[in-house]
């Protein structure tokens, strides 16, 4: 059983490395970039990659999710000495997800729907990097708890 920990807690790891760093590239990448374009290219460019980023981002965000939660439970049966930043690590990934819902799903949707006009679309790209670097933020903080529980 404590092969099955081990195993886990590095998939957990590995995984709330891919999504950080795919976190990271976006935000580095695509933002700066989005938000040079005027209105109407943005619009047509989001309108394109919207379903590409959600196909790519949502199994990104949910494995991590599922495995770090496999991870904590698996760890607390065996009270294992990393179980502690393991359900540190969930804790960060599950409020990272959950940014989702409490501001991206609806941001992302009017940026499909070209609903914002350019002035209300610079303030809301503005209020949208804010929100993807607290995300972000949250997932690289839960990837180092993740690889301190691999220490221990």
């Amino acid at each position: 059983m404590q092969t099955a920990c081990d195993v886990l807690q590095l998939l957990s790891a590995v995984t709330i490395g891919l999504l950080a760093g795919a976190l990271l590239t976006e935000g580095c990448l695509l933002v700066p970039y989005w938000r040079s374009l005027p209105a109407d290219k943005f619009h047509a460019l989001y309108r394109e990659l919207h379903p590409h980023l959600y196909r790519y981002f949502t199994p990104i965000t949910v494995a991590p999710l599922l495995l770090s939660l496999a991870a904590v439970i698996v760890s607390m049966l065996l009270t294992d000495a990393g179980r502690w930043p393991l359900v540190i690590a969930f804790g960060l990934c599950l409020c990272a997800a959950a940014t989702h819902s409490l501001y991206f799903k609806k941001a992302n949707t009017q940026f499909a729907a070209a609903a914002l006009a350019p002035d209300a679309l610079a303030a809301e790209l503005k209020r949208w990097a804010i929100w993807h670097w607290l995300r972000t933020g949250l997932a690289v903080v839960a990837f180092g708890a993740a690889l301190v529980s691999l220490t221990l």
